[in-house]
C-alpha cells in the first residue's frame, strides 16, 4: 500500500479496539516510522498520542527490553511522582549497585517487572527495529513478551519492522498467526518517498532531482535525503543554471548517489556509467543485429536494463562530470572549481549534449520504431544536419551508411561529411592532434581522409623520421606514430627515404625492415605498412636502378635475405 493508502488502514485498525497487536511492515526506510508519527499527532485517541516508543536496537535479553520500556514509560507518569521515582532509581541504577555488593542479587535482574504493571497499564506501545535487535534475543521471546503485555497488562502494541532485513523470518511467520491481529505493509512509491525527502532536506533543484530518482525507483528515504545533500553540495552557488545543463547533470549525480549508497537493486556499476556511450552502444546493437547475432547472454540482458535506465534519465554519455561525481562520493572531497569550470562548458556547450541527444534518439527510433516511415526517419536525418560537427567520426560513418541506405543516393550522406568537414576544418585551422577512436566498424574513407588530413596539419604530427627513431629507442609508440603508419602511403614513404640521409636514412631502413621481418606482430597496430615500405622501395631501384641508393637499398635487403621483394 502506498503511504496514504496505508495511513487510512492503519488509522481504521487503530480504531478497532479488537486490534490488540497491529504489525506494520516494510522495506527499510521508505517511511513507516515518518507515517505513525503523522497518525499519532493527528488522533483523538489520548492512549495513542501518548505512546511509548522503545528501539530493540542492539537490545540482547528480555531483561533489558523491560528496561527499555520501563525507561520509555517513566516520563509518561504525572499522576505519582514518588513512584515515578522510585522507579527510575531502580531501573537506572540500583540494579547495578545492588549486585556490586553482592553477586547473589541477581533476582534483582527482574525489578522491572514491579514497576511494569503500573507503568504498562492500558498504555499503547510502539516496538521499532525488531529486525536490529541483538542475535541473542529471539523473534519468539519478544513475541512471547508482547503477548504477556497484551493479556496481563492490557497494552495495545505496533510493531514496526523492515521485513527485507529480517533474518528470523520463519519463527516471524510462525508466531505472527498467534500473536498479531492485523498485519499492514507499506509500499512507499518513489514519488512519495521523495516527498518526504524533500521536507527533511530543503533543496533548489526538487523538480529535476524527483523525475531522475523516480526513475531509478529509489523509495529508501535516508538514501534520498543523503542524494540531496550530494546534490547540493555539488550545485552549491549555481542555482541559475539553464535546463540543458540540469538535464544534464542532475541524473548523473541521482545515479551515481544511488550506486554508491546502494539504492539500486542489479544497477549498474560506477565503471560502466562513466564508460558509456549510448551512439555506439546502439551502433554496436544495431552491426550485431544486421549480422545475424541475435543470441542474448545474461549479461547482455543486464546491461540491456541499464542501457534502459540510462536512457529514461537521459544520460548518453559518461564524461569528466560523472568522474568528478564518483570522486566526490568516494573520497569525500569536493573540487568546487573543477565543478564550476564542467559545469561552464556545460553552459557553453549545450549543443554539444543537445546534438548526442539527438543522435540517440534517431538510433532508437531507427531500430526500435516500425511505426516511423522511412520518409520520417529520413526527415530525423535532415534534422542532424546543424549539429553534425559534434558528432564523431564512428558515428557519422554510421549515418552516412544508413543515409544511403534508406534515400537510395549520396546527396544526404555528402551534406552530413561536408558540413562536419567545414565545421572540424574552422574549429582546427592549425590541425588536431591524432586520438584514435574505439571504432565497431571501419571508418568509411571519405570521413577517414577528412580526419587525416586536420591531423597532418597539426604541429606535433610526426614525420617518418622521427616516428622510426622512437620506436627504434623506446620499442614503443604513441598515437601520432599509429596513425602515421596505418596511413602513410607508398609514394610519402619513398619521399621520406629520398629526403634522408645518415642516421636518419638507418632508422627508417633498420625500423621499416622489423615492419617486414615481424610482419604479424605490427599488422594489428599500422595495417599493411610492410608491404607498402616494400612498395616505395621497389619503386625508387625501378625508377633509379643505378643510383647510389638503389644500390643501398639492395645492399640492405641481400644482408637479411629479402633481396627477393624487390
Amino acid at each position: 500500500m502506498t503511504i496514504e493508502s496505508c495511513k487510512q488502514n492503519l488509522l481504521e485498525a487503530l480504531n478497532d479496539r479488537e486490534n490488540s497487536v497491529i504489525a506494520l511492515s516494510g522495506k527499510w526506510g521508505t517511511g513507516k516510522t515518518h507515517l505513525w508519527r503523522q497518525i499519532r499527532n493527528d488522533s483523538s485517541d489520548e492512549a495513542v498520542k501518548s505512546s511509548a516508543a522503545v528501539s530493540l536496537f542492539g537490545v540482547k535479553t528480555i531483561g533489558d527490553l523491560k528496561i527499555k520500556v520501563a525507561q520509555a514509560l517513566l516520563p509518561k507518569l504525572k499522576e505519582d511522582s514518588l513512584l515515578a521515582a522510585q522507579v527510575s532509581a531502580a531501573v537506572s541504577g540500583v540494579k547495578k549497585l545492588a549486585q556490586s555488593i553482592h553477586r547473589g542479587f541477581s533476582a534483582l535482574d527482574d525489578l522491572p517487572l514491579l514497576a511494569l504493571p503500573t507503568l504498562l497499564k492500558n498504555k499503547f506501545l510502539i516496538i521499532d527495529d525488531i529486525e536490529r535487535k541483538h542475535q541473542k534475543l529471539s523473534i519468539d521471546e519478544i513475541l512471547g513478551f508482547i503477548d504477556e503485555c497484551v493479556q496481563t497488562y492490557g497494552c495495545r502494541i505496533l510493531v514496526v519492522l523492515n521485513d527485507d532485513k529480517l533474518k528470523d523470518k520463519e519463527i516471524w511467520e510462525q508466531f505472527r498467526e498467534k500473536v498479531i491481529d492485523q498485519e499492514l505493509r507499506l509500499d512507499t512509491s518513489p514519488a512519495e518517498a521523495f516527498s518526504i525527502a524533500q521536507r527533511i532536506i530543503y533543496t533548489d533543484w526538487a523538480d529535476d532531482l524527483r523525475p531522475a530518482t523516480v526513475a531509478c525507483g529509489i523509495t529508501n528515504i535516508r538514501i534520498l535525503c543523503r542524494i540531496i545533500r550530494v546534490a547540493n553540495r555539488l550545485l552549491e552557488g549555481h542555482s541559475e543554471l539553464s535546463q540543458d545543463v540540469l538535464t544534464r547533470v542532475i541524473p548523473s549525480i541521482v545515479l551515481l548517489s544511488a550506486i554508491y549508497y546502494k539504492g539500486l537493486v542489479n544497477g549498474p556499476t560506477f565503471e560502466y556509467v562513466l564508460n558509456h556511450n549510448a551512439a555506439v552502444s546502439a551502433m554496436t546493437k544495431a552491426v550485431r543485429c544486421q549480422s545475424g547475432d541475435q543470441d542474448e547472454s545474461e549479461d547482455d540482458a543486464l546491461q540491456g536494463q541499464w542501457d534502459s535506465l540510462l536512457r529514461e534519465l537521459k544520460l548518453y554519455n559518461g564524461g569528466e562530470f560523472e568522474q568528478l561525481v564518483v570522486d566526490v562520493l568516494q573520497t569525500g572531497l569536493l573540487d568546487t572549481k573543477k565543478v564550476s569550470d564542467q559545469i561552464e562548458r556545460y553552459l557553453a556547450d549545450w549543443r554539444v549534449l543537445n546534438a548526442r541527444n539527438k543522435v540517440s534518439t534517431f538510433f532508437q527510433n531507427y531500430n526500435w520504431h516500425p511505426s516511423k516511415t522511412e520518409h520520417q526517419i529520413t526527415d530525423e536525418l535532415h534534422h542532424l544536419l546543424p549539429e553534425v560537427e559534434f558528432i564523431e567520426a564512428p558515428t557519422l560513418s554510421y549515418l552516412i551508411d544508413i543515409a544511403q541506405e534508406l534515400t537510395g543516393k549520396t546527396d544526404l550522406g555528402r551534406q552530413l561529411l561536408n558540413a562536419w568537414s567545414a565545421a572540424l576544418n574552422k574549429a582546427h585551422p592549425n590541425g588536431l592532434e591524432c586520438s584514435p577512436w574505439e571504432l565497431t566498424r571501419p571508418l568509411r574513407p571519405e570521413v577517414e581522409a577528412v580526419l587525416n588530413a586536420v591531423y597532418s596539419r597539426h604541429t606535433n604530427a610526426t614525420t617518418l623520421v622521427d616516428a622510426c627513431h622512437l620506436i627504434r629507442k623506446s620499442r614503443g609508440w604513441n598515437t601520432a606514430e599509429e596513425h602515421l603508419f596505418k596511413n602513410i602511403s607508398p609514394a610519402d614513404y619513398e619521399i621520406g627515404i629520398q629526403m634522408a640521409s645518415g642516421n636518419d636514412l638507418e632508422a627508417i631502413m633498420y625500423q621499416s625492415m622489423q615492419f617486414v621481418i615481424h610482419k604479424n606482430s605490427y599488422e594489428p597496430h599500422f595495417g599493411d605498412v610492410a608491404d607498402r615500405f616494400v612498395i616505395a622501395c621497389r619503386n625508387i631501384v625501378a625508377k633509379e636502378p643505378k643510383s647510389r641508393m638503389t644500390g643501398l637499398i639492395r645492399r640492405f635487403f641481400k644482408s637479411r635475405d629479402k633481396e627477393t621483394l624487390l
